[in-house]
């Protein structure tokens, strides 16, 4: 899902508890069937420029994984 396309994640400085104007990596939303939305984490190079909205894709070595009952995922990037 486009959308917006790729957010930008900045970094958090936990020492001062705010973030930075650095970014580290990128999100964006992807609709797994049955599953429903959600945002995947990606390195903050990726482009969108090569999808179109809806489209079937497949990610890179993805990883998820589940903290406190919310599911993060992450990948190196998109096929």
């Amino acid at each position: 899902m486009l959308g917006a396309g790729p957010l930008p994640v900045n970094e958090y400085d936990r020492e001062n508890k705010k973030f930075t104007k650095k970014i580290v990596n990128v999100k964006i939303d992807v609709y797994f069937s049955g599953c429903g939305v959600q945002e995947v984490k990606l390195p903050k190079e990726f482009s969108a420029s090569n999808l179109k909205d809806l489209s079937e894709i497949e990610l890179v070595s993805p990883e998820a994984c589940v903290v406190n009952k919310n599911v993060y995922v992450r990948a190196k990037g998109v096929k």
